[in-house]
């Protein structure tokens, strides 16, 4: 399906977020969610889709492209799917799942200066000491050398403002 190639590094990116301990989940879930004008945050997505299920999707994708690393399986949703932390269907995978309820946070809740902030388009901002850019088609890498320290770089979805 084409939605597994064009969603999967939405899944990636908020998954190396997770292992590099980046934000805690609710916080990337935030920010990819509400950054692209997604209805669901893409960890709180894959409980609800099972993360053995997800975890398996990714790994075909990651082998039909050639092991391009753009769709490298996550070795922590790898440990989650193994040790039956599936996610909705199981209880608890990212987030406790109790019965019908929206998910509850598994870990901490996080403080409000360290919450999920809402960038605002065509302006740069910071936060702590990380800069955050709308994409122009150069690489994080590129502008952390060429600005002097950690960049973020994000993408709007077409017609949000």
């Amino acid at each position: 399906f084409i939605v597994n190639r064009v969603a999967r590094p939405f899944y990636a990116e908020a998954w190396r977020a997770l292992e590099e301990q980046v934000a805690a989940p609710e916080v990337i879930d935030a920010a990819l969610r509400d950054g692209g004008g997604f209805p669901m945050g893409p960890l709180a997505l894959t409980d609800l889709i099972g993360q053995d299920v997800n975890f398996a999707v990714t790994c075909s994708v990651f082998n039909a492209f050639w092991q391009d690393r753009r769709y490298l399986p996550s070795l922590l949703q790898q440990e989650l799917a193994l040790a039956g932390r599936l996610g909705k269907k199981s209880g608890q995978g990212v987030y406790c799942w109790p019965g019908e309820a929206q998910p509850e946070l598994a870990l901490a809740a996080v403080s409000a200066e360290r919450a999920a902030k809402r960038i605002k388009r065509d302006v740069v901002t910071d936060l702590d000491e990380v800069l955050l850019l709308e994409t122009t088609g150069e690489t994080a890498l590129a502008l952390s050398l060429q600005h002097g320290r950690p960049v973020v770089v994000y993408d709007h979805s077409a017609g949000d403002t």
